[in-house]
């Protein structure tokens, strides 16, 4: 069943997790702060919204895809009451960085999720609380999953699962155990190609990739970005395989 979330005020209305981000969550940037917006980047939207379970994003660097995870644990922590999530990234260092910039900072710049935040909410690096009694814990596990035992959670995120280790992914999919729910979001750079990433992206996901296209031609050219997409120039941005 596709995830949607119930707004707290108004009408009560339901929004699909892709609406409530772009109603109620803002960006900060070199001018201040502005909405949030798909402009630019419309094939997240599908990953917003998507009726999976299972979710694995093999991508490469400033794709919006810690926006992405952090916006997700905060909408469902926001929009369903009793929701638990649990973020894990290789270093302490990651889930510290992802704590206030993917968290606290957007709680910090929009009003309206602020006033989720109760008076005897719990807010640390590893561990928020929200009034609708949903909670977001965060932990690091490069060599061993022991400070993951015994936690519960209805969505598992695994930020750069590429620097995970694959015997710890069981380990920390127990936390799902006793959830309805059962979610899973892994998101990674392929650095190498051999590597936790590598191995679920062969072996346990579809395989599903985004093809850009060029309509410069008699018949729209289909690219699968890679090597073949880098131009001569950096500020020039990729190119299309055929016109190159």
């Amino acid at each position: 069943q596709k995830p949607r979330v119930v707004e707290k005020v108004g009408d009560r209305r339901t929004l699909t997790p892709a609406e409530y981000a772009r109603l109620y969550f803002k960006l900060a940037g070199p001018k201040g702060v502005y909405p949030f917006s798909f402009k630019g980047r419309r094939y997240m939207v599908r990953l917003y919204d998507t009726d999976a379970r299972s979710v694995l994003l093999m991508t490469g660097r400033q794709v919006t895809k810690s926006t992405l995870l952090g916006n997700q644990a905060l909408t469902y922590s926001l929009g369903i009451d009793n929701f638990k999530s649990l973020y894990v990234a290789p270093t302490q260092q990651q889930v510290r960085q992802f704590s206030y910039d993917r968290l606290r900072t957007p709680m910090k710049i929009s009003e309206y999720l602020r006033a989720y935040v109760g008076r005897d909410a719990v807010s640390s690096i590893e561990h928020l609380s929200f009034v609708t009694g949903s909670e977001i814990r965060l932990r690091h596990s490069f060599l061993n999953a022991d400070r993951i035992r015994g936690l519960q959670t209805d969505l598992l995120t695994c930020d750069e699962v590429q620097d995970l280790e694959s015997d710890n992914i069981p380990v920390i999919e127990q936390t799902l155990f006793t959830s309805e729910w059962k979610l899973k979001r892994y998101a990674g750079t392929p650095k190498t190609e051999d590597n936790t990433l590598a191995h679920l992206w062969f072996n346990e996901s579809t395989q599903e990739e985004w093809m850009v296209p060029c309509h410069r031609h008699a018949f729209t050219v289909w690219n699968i970005c890679g090597e073949d997409n880098l131009p001569r120039r950096a500020e020039d941005g990729l190119v299309c395989h055929k016109c190159k």
